[in-house]
């Protein structure tokens, strides 16, 4: 009795890119037009914006560097207000 190993979620992504690049050379190749006289062209594909409305898995945990630098504004700030507040704190106490 042989459990099969779970997928990790880095698996899971790395498989579903694999099937996607699989599918775009194979599009590649049958998009190859050869036109007599002329070198051959390759037709594009049109990718999805990078804004749309489908979030990928891989594109989950990816934020707004705005947004980040935001947080960690907001976290030093209040970090140093609490540091400031236990030095008042301590200076008060000792004397």
């Amino acid at each position: 009795m042989s459990r099969k190993k779970r997928r990790t979620r880095e698996q899971k992504i790395i498989a579903k890119l694999r099937r996607e690049l699989e599918q775009t050379q194979n599009l590649s190749k049958k998009a190859e037009v050869k036109i007599p006289n002329k070198k051959p062209t390759t037709l594009k594909t049109q990718n999805p914006p990078a804004g749309g409305a489908e979030k990928s898995e891989e594109t989950l945990f990816s934020y707004d560097p705005k947004l980040i630098k935001k947080s960690l504004v907001k976290t030093l700030l209040i970090s140093f207000i609490f540091i400031l507040i236990i030095i008042i704190l301590r200076l008060v106490i000792l004397k």
